[in-house]
This record gives structure tokens, C-alpha cells and sequence, in this order.
């Protein structure tokens, strides 16, 4: 199995902040991208729930590298995608035990372009303040866009090789769950959740591809491989 990603030279600045009810790590560029070739694959953010911001009504994802150009192509618009969120049991921000609480079906559109998908949950995900969750998705090879600005350490990954089917329920049956620094790429996935304070406004009916939203960003590169 080889997990490959890119290495950036060159620092851009940092964000000064998510705004209130939004849950992010990234900077709003996705310089780079992580994966592997021929992997079933899910992408996922650690976050730790904040009064006000309770019920989380919808996930935004931004898909692929902006640098189509290092081999780390992601899929093509239109290949369909499951998002997923979890709870997390121990408290702990590590998903080895992580809880499947819900999922819906999307679709890769705007690729490696920082163009943000926004997908409604169809009943909100609630979850009591200064407890852990986790928000992402699955697809395969080099679907996410990864922030290489920064590492939260937050970011995971996990990858089912040899045809093994990706399994959302239990994220630790594959060959590999790490965060991306621990498999050597370390960056923040564009995986975000928006929130509002509990019971304060009903989720919206999800359209199959979400909502478009903005967002730009590019920086040199240098393509780093890594066997494992």
C-alpha cells in the first residue's frame, strides 16, 4: 500500500479564527491532497462541541488538491460519496472507538478548486457541550483537500486496501487509521461543521450534491511519496 501527498514549500498565512457556530481546522486552502491509490477511504475532522453551537445542521467539504499537476488527481466530479459524523464514547478526540451516529449520500463536485459543498443533515446532530465528535466522508484515492499550513493534529485518515470495503462503523478495521502527521503528511482536512444552539432551527432537506460555496488558495509544490 503506498499513501502518497504532497510536501509544501512555502507558508501561508493562518486563519484568525472559524466563526461563531462554525467548526473548522483549515485555512481555506487545500494545497494538497491524501490518499492512496486504489484505497477505499474515510476522511475525518476531531472537534469538541461549544455552547451555542450544539446541533450541528450541516457539514462543508471541499474536495481535492488546488495542484491537479502532482499525480494526486482526485475523482471526478460527479462520483458519489457517503458524509458520515460519529460521537465519540471516551471523550478522547481519537476515533478508534468512534460511534456511527448518522450518514447521507453526496457527490465530489468542484474539484481541487477550495470550493466548499455545503450538505444538510436531515435531523440536526446534537451534541452536549465540551464533548468530542467527528465529521467526514468516504470515497476513494485522493478525494479530500488537505490544508498543509498547519497541523491541528485532528485530521484523521483511514484507508481499506486490497478491495476491502470502507466501513464507517467500525473506522478501526482497516490497514490504517492515523492522523495525517502520523502517516507522514501532516495538514488539516477541509472538513467543516456548522452549528447552532440546541433546538434552534430544524435541519434542512440535503440536495445530493450540496450547496456551493467559496473559497481560493494555491501554493508551489513538491511531490513527496512515502511506502508503508
Amino acid at each position: 500500500m503506498r499513501i502518497a501527498g504532497t510536501l509544501i514549500w512555502g507558508g501561508l498565512c493562518l486563519a484568525a479564527g472559524a466563526s461563531a457556530g462554525v467548526y473548522q481546522l483549515d485555512d481555506g486552502s487545500g494545497e494538497s491532497s491524501l490518499g492512496c491509490s486504489g484505497c477505499n477511504i474515510i476522511w475525518l475532522n476531531a472537534f469538541q462541541s461549544e455552547d451555542g453551537s450544539t446541533d450541528i445542521v450541516s457539514i462543508d467539504i471541499a474536495f481535492g488538491g488546488t495542484d491537479l499537476l502532482n499525480s494526486l488527481d482526485p475523482p471526478p466530479n460527479g462520483t458519489p460519496i457517503v458524509i458520515y459524523w460519529w460521537s465519540d464514547p471516551t471523550d478522547d478526540g481519537d476515533p478508534f472507538d468512534a460511534v456511527l451516529e448518522g450518514s447521507l449520500a453526496g457527490a465530489i463536485q468542484a474539484r481541487g478548486t477550495d470550493t466548499f459543498l455545503n450538505f444538510a443533515l436531515t435531523t440536526a446532530f446534537h451534541v452536549p457541550a465540551g464533548e468530542w465528535f467527528f465529521l467526514g466522508f468516504a470515497s476513494h484515492d485522493f478525494a479530500v483537500a488537505r490544508d498543509v499550513s498547519s497541523d491541528a493534529g485532528r485530521s484523521w485518515i483511514a484507508i481499506w486496501d486490497n478491495g476491502n470495503p470502507a466501513d464507517p462503523g467500525n473506522l478501526a478495521s482497516g490497514a490504517t487509521l492515523a492522523t495525517f502527521a502520523g502517516v507522514g503528511f501532516p495538514g488539516n482536512a477541509l472538513i467543516r461543521g456548522n452549528g447552532v444552539p440546541a433546538g434552534a432551527a430544524p435541519a434542512s432537506t440535503p440536495e445530493p450534491a450540496g450547496f456551493l460555496l467559496a473559497g481560493a488558495g494555491i501554493a508551489a509544490i513538491v511531490s513527496l511519496r512515502r511506502r508503508s
